[in-house]
């Protein structure tokens, strides 16, 4: 299978190209310029670095990304950061393993498909059409080059390719489609009721020696977390920026400098017909290319349509079919003389005769796009802030150059930098290796915070580059070492988990004297009346009901059938330590027969989507297998 998802790889040339320009990137950073040193390595995959800061910049997009899907749902404090954090490595090492075998296999991206995809992001157009300056801002916005952002696409690019390669090549067959939809389409008929553990909370009667003795046993699930308090420099284009003063004569020239970012030039759509010259150092072929063009133009300037006539004899590839088409197009995109005549035409003109580089052209301007956008006045506020950003870019590189030197010339204190600088000292309260709000929970910080210089010899921390805009030096003020609690302290804690404990026990001795009395006969309404438990009539359910709680679910699912009219009864743990008592009455077997055709390969295609993603996830882990992967032990924290 792999031989038939390998492409032919292009050129030794393409690949020196790609390698020079992958170097530079490899080697230096900001960093470098900032003089801070190489950047902390998180994990490294076949000898493939991923920084603290890379995998920073994966966590927080994916924290925003979380935000933004759950909305108001979002509850920070109920995100369990470390198993977070773990699971961004985790996507991280399998998105560079994805990307290595893609390499190997010969996965790439070409030049055109990589140029059409930007082309068409709706990020860089402007009125419709494609915008280079909107294009090198938006890449710049990511901290990227027009060129790093173009190698980060084609990464992701070709390991979309080797995920669609081999997820695409599982079949699902007729044998395999019945099975799928016997089991995938089974529904069964189902009563249930709750015990609610909280019942018997108050009930449940503990001793001292009980407390005492899970004190003793969990001893180390009730320490105190090491934990210290922070001071610490925070210096960012932000915040520079609010420090610049701008007058109006500035802002004008900077208006006039980036005019393109605020005025969308006139733009001229045009339809032509193109007589093509192969060669124009031969005279003959000229002239006849030329009597050719000239008979062209008499047929359009005689009534025929000119879209019919381009289609017939225009010899460009990429507009004859649509009638010569060429959409809108601003000045300095096209052949200089195709270009002078276009933006002389007016609108349902059409030209005579016009040569270029590319052979002789018969032009009609169909449409004009005159020149709109913001007046300075107009765009004033946005210049003044894209003016302050600019320049606070370029003071920000001198800035954290002079915060790294007097960080470290003077490391028992931040105030020498602060006052230097003009900037203010902030404090956080008590954080513990788990980290704290904001800046403070970036993975590198908190590292930092923990090191032997800063937290045993308490100098100031080297500067941290927490990203392209943003820098940070902290010291530590205050330490506690980890330490046991006392009982006392953590009693009614302890009380409160044996409490829960004991009531999650009765609650499943309740469910399974429910469940004795209904096999022998008695009405699970009769038993739900006396109980004074709700009877929750689900009826007939399927494998995706998202009125049951997926645990009485999963549980109704590997129940045994029933024979003859005799129920089966089973019991089910909640999550919240109540137990649900389930009466189950009738198993129907999903049937091919049953379902439309248009459902029916609905189902194959969700099978065989299935079926590709396992074999990729299979793929990817015999690959990890061979791999090797290695995680420093002060960046598993």
């Amino acid at each position: 299978m792999l031989q038939l998802i390998r492409e032919k790889a292009q050129g030794w040339i393409a690949w020196v190209i790609v390698i020079l320009i992958s170097v530079p990137f490899a080697l230096w950073g900001i960093q470098e310029y900032l003089g801070v040193g190489s950047a902390a390595v998180k994990v490294s995959v076949n000898d493939r670095e991923i920084t603290e800061r890379e995998f920073d910049s994966s966590y927080r997009q994916f924290r925003e990304q979380l935000r933004q899907q759950l909305g108001k749902q979002y509850r920070p404090e109920l995100v369990d950061d470390k198993m977070l954090r773990k699971e961004v490595l985790e996507s991280i090492i399998n998105r560079e393993l994805i990307h290595q075998q893609g390499v190997e296999l010969g996965m790439r991206t070409s030049d055109e498909m990589l140029r059409e995809l930007i082309k068409a992001s709706p990020s860089f157009q402007v009125g419709g059409s494609f915008s280079q300056a909107a294009y090198e801002n938006g890449a710049r916005r990511q901290g990227l080059t027009t060129e790093g952002y173009e190698q980060q696409m084609r990464r992701l690019l070709a390991s979309d390719q080797l995920f669609r390669a081999v997820s695409g090549s599982e079949i699902v067959t007729q044998a395999e489609l019945e099975q799928g939809l016997r089991l995938g389409d089974q529904r069964r008929k189902l009563d249930y009721l709750i015990v609610p553990a909280a019942d018997y909370v108050s009930k449940v009667e503990l001793k001292q020696e009980e407390v005492t003795s899970y004190f003793n046993s969990k001893q180390q699930a009730f320490m105190s977390p090491e934990r210290v308090k922070l001071e610490y420099l925070e210096l960012d284009i932000k915040n520079i920026a609010k420090t610049v003063k701008v007058d109006d004569e500035e802002l004008q020239g900077y208006y006039e400098q980036n005019k393109k970012n605020y005025v969308v030039s006139e733009g001229r759509r045009a339809s032509h017909i193109l007589i093509v010259v192969e060669d124009k150092s031969d005279e003959s072929a000229l002239a006849k290319a030329r009597e050719k063009a000239e008979s062209v133009l008499a047929r359009v300037n005689a009534g025929e349509d000119f879209a019919a006539v381009a289609k017939e004899m225009s010899q460009d590839p990429g507009s004859a079919n649509s009638g010569g088409d060429l959409s809108f197009f601003e000045k300095g995109i096209m052949d200089p003389a195709f270009e002078k005549v276009a933006f002389e035409l007016e609108k349902g003109a059409i030209s005579g005769v016009v040569e270029s580089q590319f052979g002789f052209h018969i032009i009609k301007l169909t449409d004009v796009r005159p020149e709109a956008g913001k007046s300075f006045e107009q765009a004033r506020d946005d210049l003044a802030t894209a003016y302050r950003k600019e320049q606070a870019g370029r003071m920000f590189y001198e800035y954290a150059e002079r915060l790294g030197d007097l960080a470290y010339e003077d490391p028992d204190s931040l105030e020498p930098a602060a006052d230097a600088l003009g900037l203010k000292i902030n404090t956080s309260d008590w954080m513990g290796r788990d980290g704290g709000p904001g800046v403070l929970a970036i993975g590198r910080v908190i590292t930092t915070a923990f090191s032997e210089d800063v937290l045993v010899q308490r100098h100031n921390s080297e500067l941290l580059e927490l990203g392209a805009e943003q820098v940070l030096v902290l010291r530590v003020v205050e330490h506690e070492e980890s330490r046991p609690q006392s009982l006392d302290k953590v009693r009614g804690e302890i009380e409160s988990i044996l409490r829960q404990r004991g009531a999650a026990k009765m609650a499943e001795q309740k469910a399974q004297e429910l469940i004795t009395s209904m096999s022998a006969g008695t009405a699970v309404e009769q038993l739900a009346s006396e109980y004074g438990a709700k009877l929750h009539k689900a009826g007939v359910v399927g494998r995706a009901a998202k009125e049951i709680p997926p645990a009485i679910l999963d549980s109704l699912f590997t129940m045994s059938r029933p024979v003859g009219d005799q129920p089966v009864y089973g019991k089910t743990r909640l999550g919240n330590g109540d137990y649900a008592v389930l009466a189950l009455y009738q198993v129907t077997d999903g049937s091919i027969d049953t379902l439309e055709e248009s459902d029916r390969n609905k189902f194959k295609q969700s099978l065989e989507r299935m079926l590709g993603q396992s074999s990729f996830d299979h793929m990817i882990s015999n690959v990890r297998d061979g791999s090797e992967i290695v995680i420093p032990e002060d960046a598993k924290k």
